[in-house]
């Protein structure tokens, strides 16, 4: 994600659905909005277009649950 999100941004207004405390990284800081999950369900509909970027670790154990919910395109790294 680190890799896609400076081109995503170049083209899309972006926000960061995060399942975390804090987000740290300079170049999320500097082009997105960092929402929460509760936000997004909350305003899923705001949306033109969903990416979720996840593999295999339990910190996007959430997004399962989240695609069933609020539909979108599938990144996945790490999966076999």
């Amino acid at each position: 994600s680190a890799e896609l999100l400076p081109e995503l941004c170049r083209y899309y207004e972006v926000d960061v659905i995060a399942a975390q405390d804090e987000v740290t990284s300079a170049c999320i800081a500097g082009n997105c909005a960092v929402r929460d999950v509760s936000w997004f369900r909350c305003n899923a509909d705001r949306y033109d277009r969903v990416l979720y970027h996840f593999g295999n670790s339990v910190f996007h154990e959430h997004m399962f649950a989240l695609l069933e919910e609020i539909p979108g395109t599938v990144v996945l790294h790490d999966f076999f």
